[in-house]
């Protein structure tokens, strides 16, 4: 249904992906509150070092959509050093503390048209998550050792989250 201002927008986009993922709206103010935290347990196989980190910026994706912090990729990866330094200090305090910071996790859902159903269909788009870069950039750094044991256990039949296999060819 058509929608006459940005907010009645904004709601309807979040009543399809509720209905989509099967899920309910959750404030982030109220997940926040609720201090939860996501514990890691178990010892770290990779170091964090300046220029592990800088490494980990440098693959970092142009040209994309920020997450709730509202930093691009671009602004880390022209902050050289100087950024990296600062950053394995900050990496290397989440690591040791086993403790993901809350304002990394989730991210914003925004709406991409599919080019397959007219403009005003819901279901001709589909919704991409846009996480904050600082916590992709933590992603990156155990990447090298994380993914030769994913592939090695990811089952044969699986499609999506698998490199090369994703749902559209399940």
């Amino acid at each position: 249904s058509l929608t006459s201002c940005e907010l009645e927008r904004q709601q309807r986009w979040q009543e399809h992906f509720c209905d989509v993922f099967g899920g309910r709206p959750l404030q982030r103010e109220a997940l926040a509150a609720k201090k939860v935290t996501v514990e890691v347990h178990g010892s770290s196989a990779f170091e964090v070092t300046p220029t592990n980190v800088l490494q980990a910026l440098a693959k970092l994706k142009r040209d994309r959509g920020v997450g709730h912090d509202g930093v691009p990729a671009e602004l880390l990866q022209a902050g050289g050093s100087a950024v990296a330094v600062k950053l394995s200090a900050l990496f290397g305090r989440v690591v040791v503390d086993e403790r993901w910071p809350f304002d990394w996790t989730g991210g914003r859902i925004v709406e991409v048209h599919k080019r397959v159903e007219p403009f005003d269909i819901c279901d001709g788009y589909r919704g991409i998550l846009l996480a904050d870069h600082m916590g992709k950039g933590l992603c990156a750094l155990p990447e090298r050792h994380v993914t030769p044991a994913y592939c090695l256990h990811t089952p044969v039949d699986q499609y999506g989250a698998a490199s090369g296999k994703g749902t559209d060819m399940a």
